[in-house]
C-alpha cells in the first residue's frame, strides 16, 4: 500500500511538474495509472529475449541472455556474464537453439535454460510475434524488435514474461 502511495504522489513531485511544465503539458491534463504485477522475489532464471539481434540487421535469429536465479542480466559486475543463446524460427516455428555463451554464475557444462525451455520460450514468443499491436511509424515491421523480460518460476519452472515492449533494431551492421 505504502508503494503504491509514493508512485501515484510521484504525479505531482516538483520533477515531473518541472517536467510538465518544460514540455508545455496543461498540469490538469495529467494522470496517472498503476500496474501491479506478480513479484518474483526467487527465481530460476531471468532474462531478456529479442525477436532479433538489436546491433545486427542481418540477423534472423533471436537473440536470448539469460542469468542464474534473480541475478541481473546487464550489469556492470564483469564477473557475472550471463548466457546468450540463440533461437532460429520461422514462419513462427522453432527450428533450433544454438549456444554462444555460457553463464559465469553456472555450473560447468550446465546451462541457464535447457534446449526444451528455449523451444517453449521461441515458440510462445513466435505467436506473441505475430499478433502484438506495433505503431510502426515511419519502420517498416522487420526494423522493429520486441524486447520481452521474462522469468523462469522456482519449482514449477514455468516460464513468466514480465514484460514486452517494442525495439528499434540497428540501422547497419555494427
Amino acid at each position: 500500500e505504502r508503494g503504491l502511495r509514493k508512485v501515484w504522489a510521484s504525479l505531482y513531485s516538483d520533477r515531473a511538474w518541472d517536467e510538465r511544465d518544460w514540455f508545455q503539458v496543461p498540469q490538469d491534463a495529467a494522470s496517472m495509472a498503476v500496474l501491479v504485477t506478480q513479484g518474483f522475489p526467487d527465481e530460476d532464471a531471468n532474462g531478456v529475449v529479442f525477436t532479433g539481434d538489436p546491433g545486427d540487421p542481418a540477423e534472423t535469429r533471436w537473440l536470448v541472455n539469460v542469468q542464474v536465479g534473480d541475478e541481473p542480466v546487464v550489469g556492470n559486475d564483469p564477473s557475472k556474464v550471463p548466457e546468450k543463446d540463440w533461437i532460429s524460427v520461422k514462419d513462427g516455428v522453432v527450428l533450433g537453439v544454438q549456444r554462444a555463451r555460457s553463464s559465469s554464475l553456472a555450473a560447468p557444462g550446465v546451462p541457464v535454460l535447457t534446449d526444451a525451455q528455449l523451444v517453449e520460450l521461441g515458440t510462445v514468443l513466435a505467436g506473441i510475434d505475430a499478433v502484438y499491436p506495433l505503431d510502426l511509424g515511419d519502420h517498416a515491421r522487420d526494423e522493429v524488435l520486441l524486447d520481452v523480460e521474462f522469468k523462469v518460476a522456482k519449482g514449477t519452472k514455468q516460464l513468466k514474461l514480465k514484460q514486452i515492449r517494442p525495439f528499434l533494431k540497428a540501422a547497419t551492421t555494427l
